[in-house]
């Protein structure tokens, strides 16, 4: 009886020892299983706040973005109904037109002088100064016009006298 104790004795001894060696190698295993998740787990979450910080930074542009086109569509549409109506009236009205206002702001330099309105005088001077100005380059762009055509004439003339 002994015999078959000490016999049982050392296999429940063998046996528990196997069972807690298999126990630690799962638990090992487990636990670097769990590591690793743990490890990925955090890559991952880096990895998503870094592409949520560029998301918001790709929002923030086209905002930006959006907000410029509009203001580069808005003075686009200004600059075509400026060249719409600078088309639509030629030099010499648009120089005319120019000169009527200057006129006119002339005269009403000569009315505000005698009303000694100073603030009034100093505003129409400069409006006169930028309406000369303008006539000025309004004349200077006709003769410059005018010259291009006429260059371009000759040219002309030129290529068509060597080609005969």
């Amino acid at each position: 009886m002994k015999e078959v104790a000490k016999k049982l004795s050392m296999k429940k001894t063998f046996f528990v020892t196997q069972l807690e060696s298999f126990f630690n190698t799962i638990t090992q295993e487990y636990q670097e299983k769990f590591n690793s998740l743990e490890v990925e787990n955090r890559l991952l979450i880096q990895k998503t706040q870094t592409q949520q910080k560029d998301i918001d930074s790709l929002i923030e542009i086209r905002n930006n973005l959006s907000i410029e086109l509009k203001a580069t569509q808005a003075n686009v549409k200004k600059l075509e109904d400026e060249l719409k109506y600078t088309k639509s009236i030629t030099v010499d009205e648009h120089n005319l037109e120019l000169i009527r206002e200057n006129n006119l702001l002339k005269s009403k330099l000569e009315i505000s002088d005698n009303q000694n309105s100073d603030d009034e005088v100093k505003l129409l001077k400069q409006k006169i100064i930028n309406l000369q100005s303008f006539i000025q380059k309004g004349a200077g762009a006709y003769n410059q016009s005018i010259m291009n055509r006429k260059n371009e004439e000759i040219v002309k003339e030129i290529s068509d006298s060597l080609k005969k």
